[in-house]
């Protein structure tokens, strides 16, 4: 606002309720250093969007009985990963309410706006992010932070997937994330949500929902702990369609590029000089490129590098 201060009534403010939730927290800072690193305001951090977003309880509106808890919650505790809400009906139908609709008639935020979901089954282990990267992850204009490994994973792919990068670096007013780690496990589920404006003081009794589209989850879910991100040792590294060097090649891989390796496989005798000289016959299965399935880019489930041309990726 271009002022020292601002100035509320003193009755109109209550105390921000105490969150245990470091994840969700963590993961509203790197939103917040991301926009402003790449020219954009902080968003204004909503308490009660991240209450709901981690596990504020709510009753299905058509269903008294289904008793539930916020969006990563529900997600852990059902192991779904979807923007609707199963089991919850709008009435007469067999259309299951999306989040935003509860978002916006259960919880009253009537201008809700977007929602994006992650999850990732890795650690918390201490990470290094790079902050205000372009959508493949490089020319960071922001320098770095520490975070947990988990919250920078899903952080790095919401900014490498167009829909969520944009409901980050949109213009909404406020926002809140949460997080839910499935008990036992460290399966983490993520959510953020979006909305101009606070919620009505009276959301209405019987919702009915608003038929505007919904961001879909990410295209390409994070790797399990059997997958690996790698990158080329050198530039144009060849990825085949099967582990041979007659193979077709898919994709001549870029220094930037990223892939998700699978498994380690036997296959015909390669040689390269990337970076340095070196020759084997085994070869890394790669599920996808740069973020994206190899089924979708290439209509096979698979391609193939050389072990030698490849080099573990850099924390995100």
């Amino acid at each position: 606002y271009g002022v020292s201060y601002v100035y509320a009534a003193t009755g109109v403010l209550e105390a921000a309720p105490t969150s245990s939730d470091a994840f969700g927290t963590q993961l509203m800072r790197l939103v917040n250093l991301d926009r402003v690193a790449l020219g954009k305001t902080a968003y204004l951090v909503d308490s009660r969007l991240a209450d709901i977003a981690r596990g504020a309880a709510f009753t299905c509106p058509t269903k008294a009985t289904l008793q539930l808890r916020g969006r990563s919650r529900d997600m852990a505790d059902r192991g779904y990963f979807s923007h609707s809400v199963p089991g919850c009906y709008v009435a007469g139908t067999t259309t299951r309410y999306s989040s935003l609709t509860i978002l916006r008639t259960v919880f009253g935020y009537t201008e809700a706006r977007s929602e994006i979901i992650a999850w990732n089954a890795y650690g918390s282990y201490a990470s290094t992010y790079r902050i205000g990267c372009d959508i493949n992850g490089a020319h960071c204009v922001g320098g770095t932070t520490t975070t947990p490994y988990t919250v920078g994973l899903s952080q790095r792919n919401f900014m490498s997937s167009s829909p969520h990068r944009s409901a980050e670096l949109n213009s909404y007013e406020r926002f809140g994330c949460g997080s839910a780690t499935v008990p036992g496990t460290i399966k983490t589920y993520f959510t953020c949500l979006f909305a101009n404006g606070a919620p009505t003081p009276t959301p209405a009794p019987t919702p009915t929902p608003t038929p505007t589209p919904t961001p879909t989850p990410a295209p390409t879910p994070t790797p399990t702990p059997a997958e690996t991100a790698m990158v080329p040792a050198c530039a144009g590294v060849n990825v085949r369609s099967s582990a041979s060097t007659s193979a077709a090649i898919k994709v001549r891989l870029s220094t930037s590029s990223t892939v998700t390796v699978v498994a380690k496989v036997s296959g015909g005798s390669w040689s390269a000089t990337c970076p340095t000289s070196k020759s084997g016959s085994t070869w890394y299965r790669i599920s996808a490129v740069n973020g994206r399935s190899v089924s979708s880019l290439y209509g096979v489930s698979y391609v193939y590098a050389a072990t030698g041309v490849l080099e573990a990726a850099p924390t995100p």
